[in-house]
């Protein structure tokens, strides 16, 4: 058991309901979600430290990894 029950509340970790409509109240989004094009999203591959490391793990470890 939790030595304070107040700290679970504070840190998030308590129960949610379910139901959407019990947590949003009933409220429409904020912002309307909108599509996304493919060539919008930036690949992580795209970054020159995400490619060096890539590199690094074909040079350094087994093909399975």
């Amino acid at each position: 058991m939790c030595p304070n029950a107040d700290t679970v509340g504070l840190h998030g970790w308590t129960a949610v309901p379910v139901d959407a409509d019990a947590i949003f109240e009933g409220k429409p989004y904020l912002n309307e979600p909108t599509p996304v094009s493919l060539s919008d999203i930036t690949w992580p591959s795209d970054d020159p430290i995400v490619a060096k490391v890539q590199e690094y793990a074909k040079e350094k470890l087994p093909i399975e990894t």
